[in-house]
């Protein structure tokens, strides 16, 4: 029997899912469709060279994430075209978003091996059609051992795990910082003023009015280079401005 997890997503098992493969195709309808992704720190440097970082707050919870911004209307991404993403980086939430790591259960026959130092386990969204495919790789073998090619399938979701939680950390400490404050991208796409709302920013005022105290442990703490990122990236609103002016 499956054992479902969230929604749609059931736990890997290497009895039940013995013969499963895996396609890791991107279902461009839906991501044309998400005007801001999800990214996390080690993703600033690549995503600030073509689009703009943004910080957005959850309500419900007062947490910032932070985000690229792909579009400058709701449901628009600008880096979707005739199903081929044109941007020259995709974040990486855009594949690991078919897996998902949750702690370890009580170890189970033929339940897919955990991280040794981790201790994490698999599940995965059966209704997708990448699991399905012929195209797909296999995640077991044979003797329902992980093939290498789960194995780096779960790596990556582990160290993005672990990059999720630094970048939670650094929102964090710019947030008591008094860093993040509201704000909005004004840009013109053939003489129409648009503005891009409900989105956070760093405050370059406030930055530059850190103490030396503080700014030297954001240098300790390996965040300036994020920071700058997020100046740079601010650039590109122009950049979706041109994209959008040819749709």
């Amino acid at each position: 029997m499956d054992i479902t997890i969230e929604n749609k997503h059931v736990l890997l098992n290497s009895n039940i899912h013995k013969e499963i493969s895996y396609s890791p195709e991107i279902d461009f309808y839906s991501l044309a469709s998400e005007q801001i992704l999800p990214i996390v720190l080690p993703e600033f440097g690549a995503i600030a060279g073509e689009n703009p970082i943004i910080f957005v707050k959850d309500n419900t919870s007062g947490r910032f994430k932070a985000a690229a911004l792909y579009g400058l209307m709701p449901e628009q991404n600008l880096s979707v075209t005739a199903e081929k993403w044109t941007s020259n980086y995709m974040p990486k939430a855009v594949r690991n978003q078919h897996f998902k790591l949750h702690k370890s259960m009580v170890n189970s026959p033929g339940q897919a091996s955990s991280n040794s130092n981790d201790d994490f386990d698999l599940s995965f969204d059966a209704s997708l059609t990448q699991f399905t495919s012929p195209k797909g790789e296999r995640l077991f073998s044979d003797a329902g051992h992980e093939t290498s090619f789960l194995k780096n399938i779960k790596n990556n979701l582990i160290q993005y795990l672990h990059a999720s939680h630094h970048t939670d950390m650094f929102l964090q400490t710019i947030a008591t910082l008094g860093l993040l404050a509201p704000n909005k991208l004004t840009v013109d796409v053939l003489g129409k003023k648009i503005d891009v709302e409900g989105l956070f920013l760093i405050n370059e005022e406030k930055f530059s009015q850190l103490s030396h105290e503080q700014f030297i442990k954001l240098r300790e703490q390996d965040y300036l280079s994020a920071i700058y990122s997020h100046f740079i990236s601010l650039n590109h609103a122009l950049s979706l401005a041109k994209k959008a002016a040819k749709v």
